[in-house]
């Protein structure tokens, strides 16, 4: 959210982060969970 604030339009993008941090949707941007700070299967 503070990325697209700052930055203003955005095409697109993917955010990978780690589980429980994702905030709702965000337009245009795909966001993932995956292990953190050991990778898991979702990592990748």
């Amino acid at each position: 959210h503070a990325a697209l604030a700052v930055l203003g339009c955005v095409d697109g993008g993917i955010v990978i982060t780690k589980y429980g941090h994702v905030r709702g949707p965000l337009p245009g941007v795909t966001c993932c969970e995956a292990g953190h700070p050991v990778p898991d299967d979702n990592s990748f």
